[in-house]
């Protein structure tokens, strides 16, 4: 009798693992789905960030394009090269804006020089190419329904008109 009085004091209440997990496990899934929706925004950025930079990158290149006008000239082109390397973004037309200016004056302004179409008679080498790209981020898990833009603006110097084929005059 000795031995089943120790048994029956041993014995733990029911439901106590039960109580423990409900307390636990929506703890546990928020901070789950937080690493996961902050591990999106990084990747997000990220894909936005390189997307711009490798369209002002295309169009500052010298050269001509496939459809037979000047890289910097070439809209397609630049947005193009911006939804290839962003792809998992899902970038669309919409959210790439490509621009010219001839950087800041003296005053620190920037003087626009115009649009991508049509930009050709108004630009000088030194002008700028500047690639805004813009992707809404928003939750996967509909918890708060968080919305906000992540943008990068890049620009590059445009090489126009340089001659490459200089030879230099030797010093004497």
């Amino acid at each position: 009798m000795h031995q089943k009085a120790l048994i029956s004091c041993r014995k733990q209440p029911r439901g106590q693992a039960t109580v423990e997990l409900a307390f636990v496990l929506p703890i546990f899934l928020l901070l789950l789905v937080g690493i996961m929706e902050v591990a999106r925004v990084i990747f997000i950025y990220n894909a936005v960030y390189t997307a711009s930079r490798e369209a002002a990158r295309y169009g500052a290149s010298t050269g001509l394009a496939t459809s037979g006008v000047h890289r910097y000239d070439d809209c397609a082109g630049m947005r193009a090269q911006a939804k290839n390397t962003g792809i998992l973004a899902q970038l669309t037309d919409a959210d790439i804006a490509i621009a010219y200016d001839s950087g800041p004056d003296a005053l620190g302004n920037t003087v626009v020089k115009g649009t991508c179409t049509g930009a050709e008679n108004v630009l000088e080498l030194g002008d700028r190419v500047v690639v805004t790209v813009t992707k809404t981020y928003t939750t996967l898990v509909p918890i708060a329904n968080f919305t906000f833009p992540i943008t990068s603006t890049t620009g590059r110097t445009l090489i126009k008109d340089l001659d490459v084929n200089w030879i230099p005059t030797p010093i004497p």
